[in-house]
């Protein structure tokens, strides 16, 4: 075999090795959302590092809410600029949310970010997230499944998700085996008063930033494809 057969043989076999690793890698992420949001937190923001821990945590809640609580903690300024920025008509109620939540003013700021989720999800999916019912497939290639985001993008935001207690309806929650940590719908209709802790602000927050990541990171994957469509359809 001549050297440059070689060098392309090599290089065939670790694109194809980095694809499977990615692949396992999605998987791996897709376990983790699903862990996390159980307990009602929302991890498509944070770093590959504390991703890896909350994996190896698995269902060890009280571990996994310390790690979420510092992080989300410790991130909030940023990620307050960032949705300000991307966001400029809603950064008085964003800004407002976050300085009740550290005003230790909870009923405030988990109200405030709920109402934030539904509107920035009507305008990147015409769809409000706590809409009754499923949300319609997201249809993602072969190419996206790989990446690190499809495993967040395939629990939050498919047809085929797992129950989310956040989003769950009164007829949803009467089937609901597990624990229910925070449900929107017992929050905006009054049906709970206890729900005013920072923890459960911090959750909420981390859902509103999750969101936006995402269906940010989503968007610009569409806009992508239909500019290889429209490049293909010139040809």
């Amino acid at each position: 075999m001549s050297e440059s057969l070689k060098k392309t043989a090599t290089l065939l076999r670790k694109s194809a090795e980095s694809v499977l690793k990615m692949q396992k890698f999605a998987k791996e992420c897709e376990k983790v959302a699903e862990i996390a949001a159980n307990f009602s937190w929302f991890i498509g923001a944070i770093n590959i590092s504390v991703l890896k821990k909350i994996f190896v945590l698995s269902d060890n809640e009280d571990a996994i809410n310390q790690i979420l609580v510092q992080n989300y903690t410790e991130e909030m300024e940023k990620f307050k600029d960032d949705l300000c920025k991307d966001f400029p008509d809603r950064a008085t109620i964003i800004n407002e949310a976050c300085n009740a939540h550290l005003n230790q003013n909870y009923y405030s700021s988990i109200v405030l970010f709920l109402t934030q989720i539904d509107g920035i999800s009507k305008i990147y999916k015409g769809q409000e997230f706590f809409q009754s019912g499923r949300w319609k497939q997201v249809e993602l290639d072969d190419q996206i499944k790989t990446m690190l985001a499809y495993g967040f993008l395939r629990v939050y935001f498919s047809s085929e998700n797992i129950e989310l207690p956040i989003r769950l309806s009164e007829r949803e929650r009467k089937n609901h085996s597990g624990v229910i940590h925070i449900n929107r719908h017992q929050i905006i209709h009054g049906e709970t008063v206890d729900f005013n802790t920072k923890i459960n602000s911090l959750k909420v927050f981390s859902l509103l930033v999750t969101l936006t990541k995402s269906l940010e990171w989503l968007k610009k994957q569409e806009k992508n494809e239909s500019g290889k469509r429209g490049q293909a359809e010139l040809k």
